[in-house]
């Protein structure tokens, strides 16, 4: 985590240097917008691993307002996704488990834009992020019915920091990604039923995730 975010200090230092340097050979001939419409085409989620690990696609929108270098940003994503395989315990019985998973997160933050050129600039951000949460876990005995599952609902919490590219096509039209490092806590509760015996038991989990995700939006803007 310290290299990451002397990684991110000094990338800011250079960026901002190297930024003004080329303001005196190169002129933006784009006109400056005070809005950023988003459209996410590629993400990952935050709290769950989706299916083989790949990110999800269109799974929200974001807005920026432009002050100058800075912006003010809000962004909503919704992640749904299953898992589903079989899976065996002994040469006799085989078992197929099936899970289900949903997130909305919600982030608010700041951002700083560095431009290298009309078309070219580095982003820097920091988020809150808000993120209720669940998923159901079933395992079943071959066709039967399903012999235990576990349903969780919760809340999470955090901050998101990282840096980002974005590469403009023309005064409107622009197409950026974003690598972050998600520093999360997340309260849960959960139930397991039992169907064999009847029983369901309940309790309550907390704790603390640090997740680096390095391809962790792609979004194509309108600027306006």
């Amino acid at each position: 985590m310290k290299h990451y975010l002397v990684f991110l200090f000094l990338a800011f230092l250079s960026s901002n240097n190297f930024a003004q340097d080329i303001k005196q050979t190169d002129t933006l001939s784009f006109k400056e917008k005070k809005w950023k419409l988003s459209t996410h085409l590629v993400s990952q989620p935050y709290i769950f691993n989706t299916d083989q690990g790949y990110p999800n696609l269109f799974t929200g929108i974001g807005i920026t307002r432009k002050i100058g270098k800075f912006g003010v940003r809000l962004n909503y994503n919704y992640f749904d996704n299953d898992k589903s395989g079989p899976f065996t315990i002994d040469s006799v019985n085989s078992f197929e488990d099936i899970t289900y998973t949903k997130e909305h997160a919600l982030r608010l933050g700041i951002e700083y834009q560095a431009n290298y050129s009309k078309m070219f600039s580095v982003l820097f951000f920091a988020d809150y992020i808000f993120a209720p949460f669940n998923s159901n876990y079933t395992v079943f005995k071959g066709n039967e019915a399903p012999i235990i599952s576990a349903e969780t609902y919760g809340i999470c919490n955090g901050a998101t920091l990282g840096i980002g590219i974005n590469f403009s096509f023309n005064e409107h039209i622009s197409l950026s990604g974003e690598t972050r490092l998600d520093f999360l806590s997340l309260q849960q509760n959960q139930e397991i039923k039992n169907y064999n015996n009847g029983t369901i038991v309940e309790y309550q989990t907390s704790q603390s995730t640090m997740n680096l995700k390095l391809i962790g939006t792609i979004s194509i803007n309108y600027h306006f």
